[in-house]
């Protein structure tokens, strides 16, 4: 959440898949309270990942499967590296 309550998702971004949203939203879902409850959203949902967090998690686990070793897996950069977000084993 930003300081005026708005979720980061609606900072200059007119949808979530766009290439820059990657950069610009976070990557789990926010934690719902019981406010939410009769909406499109559940409670058991807070905290997961997103799609943004989906595809760098695909990420990770490819790096680790074709270079045969562990590490920790973070964020290499901005943008996106063939549609996952820049994610890097160390």
């Amino acid at each position: 959440m930003r300081e005026d309550g708005r979720p980061v998702e609606e900072v200059g971004l007119s949808s979530w898949t766009q290439p820059t949203a990657v950069d610009k939203t976070e990557w789990i879902n926010q934690i719902r309270t019981v406010t939410t409850v009769g909406s499109n959203y559940y409670i058991q949902e807070s905290l997961h990942p997103n799609y943004w967090a989906q595809l760098a998690l695909r990420s990770c686990v490819r790096q680790t499967y074709t270079q045969n070793r562990g590490g920790t897996c973070s964020i290499a950069g901005t943008g996106l590296a063939n549609g996952e977000p820049r994610m890097t084993l160390g």
